[in-house]
């Protein structure tokens, strides 16, 4: 059963603290596990207020350290696994309200959910997404990796903040209508001085954390993720693959930047490593590292890792990656809101990036991409035959591999990736895009030649489009 801690950070608030609490408090036990008031250092009679309520926790800041510190302060302590956010300075507030924002994350139709009040931000409403609200209920699991960052943002940075973390984490949105509920700060009895000055300071605040174009940016991608309790969607699980032929020297490292990608965000991930038959200490590095399904193949050979992989792994979404490469923050994200977006997304991929590699040759492989791009356009655009995607940075759904019959274990090494591409292709959308990125080792090119490996790649890329068959059968491992 999933538990909720209300948070509530209130500064001077004595004015509608007791209000609220009137409302939330007689909720504990049935829809709250908890309710939390941060106050901030207030100098009126909040906390005296806060105190009659004898069920309400009380944490106390003894100087004003803001809102957002504020509330990170309450989510450390809440016991939930769930929190809802509850600004103090609320009227017409009810319980149906609570049990009404509480309800999309409860019954899992949604990952978030936000308040949509009768005040709304006027710049905000054709949206329908009250951009600022403080209303809101997510898992404490998502906000735990951010807490630290949380502390350090203006006062009134939250929200914008908030809606990042929503992003980066695909989470699925419901809009809560709240037609009784306004904010107050307006009201009661403060002069059009005092709201004018609050109100520049909660702008400057905002932009202080995100520019104009940002937040509209947010805006519209916050749109996009929006759902209806008629019609969930779930959410994807994806399996990190990682096959490993003698990796001794680079295994871990990459296992590590996978980890702490993961680390970031509330995704439903795991990481399978495939030991192919390797005669160094590949196994054994990764047996001591925690969270990571080890399974061997012994029949040597980049397609039969990867088909090893898919079978031993449980994720809707598979990523398939080297073991030679670094995932860069933000991969994550990337890949599931791509996803999440587009039901008829079945694989996506982008390119490398040498870090190894000097300046010139980065360089020029980057032109190859753009000219590799260029093929990807005419393919699948115009003539409409192939996909294209990066081995060792390429996700597919599993169901579409289902659909074109898994990995052809006849393919040595080159060409893989684009036989997946040209068969998947048929299936649904194949994406390949910049926005992709993936850290890798640039052995290959150091060992056989940047021309050389250009030339094999370029027709190992275009003999299984046209051929049904890679232009290269045999190839060198290249160890380091």
């Amino acid at each position: 059963m999933k538990t909720f801690s209300c948070i509530i950070p209130a500064y001077n608030e004595a004015a509608g603290i007791g209000r609220t609490l009137e409302v939330v408090s007689p909720l504990i036990g049935s829809a709250l596990l908890e309710v939390i008031v941060v106050d901030d250092g207030s100098k009126d009679r909040t906390r005296e207020i806060v105190k009659g309520f004898s069920n309400v926790r009380l944490i106390e800041n003894e100087v004003n350290k803001g809102k957002s510190a504020s509330v990170a302060a309450g989510i450390a302590a809440a016991a939930g696994e769930y929190i809802f956010l509850l600004d103090a300075d609320l009227r017409g507030l009810n319980a149906q309200n609570i049990h009404d924002i509480i309800a999309p994350v409860k019954n899992g139709s949604a990952d978030f959910s936000i308040s949509y009040r009768k005040n709304a931000w006027p710049l905000f409403p054709f949206k329908k997404i009250d951009y600022l609200s403080g209303e809101r209920v997510l898992s404490k699991a998502s906000l735990l990796p951010v807490l630290s960052e949380m502390t350090q943002l203006p006062g009134y940075g939250l929200e914008v903040f908030l809606n990042g973390v929503i992003l980066r984490n695909v989470m699925r949105i419901a809009v809560v209508p709240w037609p009784n509920v306004e904010n107050t700060f307006n009201q009661d009895g403060q002069s059009w001085v005092a709201v004018t000055r609050k109100t520049l300071r909660i702008w400057r605040n905002v932009l202080s954390t995100i520019s104009v174009f940002e937040m509209y940016s947010q805006n519209l991608r916050l749109r996009k993720l929006l759902v209806s309790e008629a019609a969930p969607r779930p959410r994807l699980k994806l399996s990190f693959v990682i096959p490993a032929h003698n990796e001794e020297k680079v295994i871990a490292q990459c296992i590590e930047s996978v980890q702490k990608e993961i680390a970031r965000y509330d995704f439903d991930t795991e990481i399978v490593v495939v030991n192919n038959n390797s005669k160094d200490r590949t196994k054994e590095i990764v047996g001591r590292m925690p969270g990571v399904t080890l399974v061997d193949e012994t029949q040597k050979g980049l397609v039969f890792a990867r088909k090893c992989g898919l079978e031993h792994s449980t994720g809707e979404l598979i990523a398939n990656i080297d073991a030679d490469v670094v995932v860069p923050e933000g991969w994550l994200s990337t890949v599931m809101m791509a996803f999440a977006r587009d039901p008829h997304l079945v694989a996506l991929s982008g390119p490398y990036i040498y870090h190894d590699l000097g300046l010139v040759r980065r360089i020029l492989v980057r032109l190859f991409y753009y000219l590799g791009y260029a093929g990807y356009i005419l393919n699948s655009k115009v003539f409409r035959i192939s996909g294209m995607l990066q081995g060792g940075n390429f996700i597919v759904r599993r169901d579409a591999m289902a659909k074109i019959g898994g990995y052809d274990t006849r393919i040595a090494f080159y060409g893989e990736d684009t036989d997946v591409a040209k068969r998947i292709f048929k299936v649904g959308k194949v994406l390949w895009t910049f926005q992709l990125p993936m850290y890798t080792s640039g052995r290959r090119f150091r060992e056989e030649g940047l021309a050389t490996m250009g030339i094999k790649y370029a027709m190992n890329h275009v003999w299984p489009i046209f051929f049904s068959k890679p232009f290269t059968t045999v190839y060198k491992d290249i160890r380091e």
